[in-house]
């Protein structure tokens, strides 16, 4: 659903630009996600350069591997140093694998709930959930 938010035709990002603002809303269709916040401690603090691989199983129980890789790798630089992980039908995640580059370590996590925002640590053997109000509050 798209609403439009401008009133003129000149709403663009210049003085000019006649591309409209527009502001997309995705209430997710009943899908299931994952978001991943990872902390690096010998590895940069904002883990830039770290993989993720995030293992579900499909509604045919086989196996589907998700890759991400930390960075700002938008075009523009803005994305979010928070990795979001579609996961469609799977209601867990069998395995989150997550290799840092600095210190050639890598942490392996099993047995994750959907829907949820996680922090890993580099090093750290567990997890923290991150409160959902939290999250909708960074995004802002």
């Amino acid at each position: 659903m798209a609403i439009s938010t401008s009133s003129s035709n000149s709403a663009g990002a210049t003085p000019g630009d006649q591309a409209y603002n527009a502001l997309f809303k995705n209430p997710g269709h009943g899908r299931h996600w994952l978001k991943v916040k990872l902390v690096g401690t010998k590895t940069n603090r904002a883990a830039l350069g770290a993989k993720i691989q995030v293992d579900r199983k499909a509604a045919d129980n086989s196996t589907i591997s998700i890759y991400r890789a930390v960075g700002n790798n938008s075009s523009f630089g803005g994305n979010s140093l928070v990795e979001t992980f579609g996961l469609l039908d799977a209601t867990r995640v069998t395995q989150l694998t997550v290799s840092w580059p600095t210190s050639k370590t890598t942490q392996t996590f099993r047995d994750l709930k959907v829907d949820q925002a996680i922090e890993i640590t580099e090093g750290s053997d567990t997890l923290k959930v991150i409160p959902w109000a939290a999250v909708k509050a960074a995004q802002r």
